[in-house]
């Protein structure tokens, strides 16, 4: 729904950063919306590069992003200890 929502604003480009795709963890850019819909989706796995266009122009290296397993909250804390 919310890809839907931006491309009939249109939001020119997005830029979804999901370490539980289906695909892996993954970074997809959006862009060309039309009609609802985004003409082109460029996704990438964590650790390879994607280029994002004007007005950002720039490389975004995606080779820091953490992977699922690491995003494990903190242990909770045990009363008196």
């Amino acid at each position: 729904m919310k890809l839907w929502a931006y491309a009939h604003a249109p939001v020119p480009v997005r830029l979804l950063i999901d370490g539980f795709d289906q695909h892996g963890p993954t970074s997809t850019l959006f862009t060309g919306p039309q009609n609802g819909a985004y003409r082109h989706a460029d996704r990438v796995a964590f650790g390879e590069e994607l280029e994002l266009p004007q007005p950002f122009a720039l490389t975004l290296d995606t080779a820091g992003f953490p992977a699922p397993w690491a995003w494990r909250p903190p242990a909770p804390r045990r009363a008196g200890g």
